[in-house]
């Protein structure tokens, strides 16, 4: 879903294939970042969804014998960035 997203914001490029895209221009960063901010909210629902999933009866038993351990957001994993570096 997220790569469909991201096709439908950015246009053809010139020149038909195989030809190569120009670097991003200032206007494109605008595009980039919505497309960002939506990627990352789609990962960390699916996250969510993931360790809401796995805590729940009989899930959770089938959880622990195959080893699935709950999923880590981006906010959760930048942070233990910060800690790390702090």
């Amino acid at each position: 879903m997220a790569w469909q997203a991201y096709a439908q914001l950015c246009p053809e490029p010139q020149g038909g294939e195989g030809a190569e895209a120009p670097p991003a221009g200032p206007q494109d960063w605008g595009q980039l970042m919505v497309v960002q901010r939506h990627c990352t909210a789609q990962f960390n629902a699916a996250v969510e969804d993931y360790n809401r999933a796995i805590g729940q009866f009989p899930a959770w038993v089938l959880a622990r014998i195959l080893g699935m351990k709950p999923g880590r957001s981006f906010q959760q994993d930048a942070a233990l960035l910060m800690q790390q570096t702090a």
